[in-house]
Order: C-alpha cells, then sequence, then structure tokens
C-alpha cells in the first residue's frame, strides 16, 4: 500500500469494520454453545448484542462505499468507476447465489420444469424460485444495494437525500395493506 493510500485511510473505521466481522463470528459460530451468556445470542426477547453487530456492518459497508466512491470517482472518469463497481457488486451477488441459493429447496421447481408440458410457465416458476431463495443474504443485499446507490452515491447532498425519500416512500405500506 502506498503511503498515500494510507494516509488517506480512516483507521477507526477500519478497526470498527473488523470489530463487526469478529462479533459476526461470536454470534454465529460460537454463540450457540450452552457455554456462552444468553445476551450473546441471538433471540426474540430483547436488544441482544447479537443484534447489534449487523446493522454496524452495514452502516460500515455503507460508509465504506461513500468513501471509496468520492476517492474513485475522482481518481477515474465515470464510467470506468461505475463498471468496477457494477463488477464488483454482481461478484458478491454471485458468490452469495453460489453459497446460499444452490443449498436452498429449488430442486423442486426444477424438477417441475422438467416433466412439465407448459414449459414456459414452469421455466417462470423454477426462475421466481431461484429468486425468492436464499440468494438475498448479507453479500447479495450489499451487492444489489450498491448497484441501486451508483447513481447517487457521488451526487450532492440534495440529490441524495431526495433519493432517501424516494426509497422510503416507495418501499412503505401502502394504506390499503
Amino acid at each position: 500500500m502506498s503511503s498515500d493510500a494510507a494516509k488517506s485511510r480512516i483507521h477507526s473505521m477500519d478497526q470498527y469494520r473488523g470489530y463487526t466481522v469478529a462479533g459476526m463470528f461470536l454470534v454465529n459460530f460460537v454463540g450457540s454453545l450452552s457455554a456462552f451468556h444468553y445476551v450473546v445470542k441471538h433471540n426474540s426477547g430483547f436488544f441482544s448484542y447479537a443484534d447489534s453487530i449487523m446493522p454496524g456492518f452495514i452502516f460500515c459497508a455503507g460508509f465504506s462505499y461513500r468513501l471509496t466512491a468520492v476517492r474513485r470517482f475522482a481518481e477515474m472518469c465515470t464510467a470506468r468507476a461505475s463498471l468496477s463497481y457494477i463488477r464488483r457488486s454482481l461478484a458478491l451477488v454471485l458468490v452469495s447465489v453460489a453459497i446460499y441459493t444452490f443449498n436452498a429447496d429449488i430442486g423442486k421447481s426444477w424438477s417441475v420444469l422438467e416433466n412439465s408440458i407448459g414449459i414456459p410457465w414452469a421455466l417462470s416458476e423454477f426462475v421466481f424460485q431461484f429468486l425468492k431463495s436464499g440468494m438475498w443474504e448479507v453479500l447479495g443485499i450489499i451487492g444489489m444495494t450498491q448497484i441501486l446507490l451508483l447513481p447517487f452515491i457521488y451526487r450532492g447532498v440534495s440529490s441524495r437525500v431526495i433519493a432517501i425519500i424516494t426509497c422510503l416512500l416507495y418501499t412503505s405500506p401502502s394504506p390499503r395493506d
């Protein structure tokens, strides 16, 4: 790493990201052991240590994305920087698909496709089951969120605030629900 890159890094963000990754290992791998206190474990009764880890990691991912995007868009042309983020984001989705989706129960819809007379319906059923399966774990969510935010990440504050409000309005339940 060059000295310029080392100067531009925020070490406390690196440390916090490392803390959250270590926390994920703690709550997901050793938190299920009976020797650990229930406050460390996932539960539905109260806000535990385990409940604080994932929001912290998502905060780190978003904060780091903005910092690196500002630097990359300044160093590279917009098209090259955007293409590098799209490739990276799709790679995260692919890793998520490889880890989580192929372990999901989508084989049933594939057998429907093989034995079906209505191939277009069965193919669409398979695709929808594939998209609804476990691919939307953290890596897939981060990858698709980076692509969604790419048009706004290097814009001014007002553009980002409008994007936030639009996303909130789009995702909020309608009065009919």
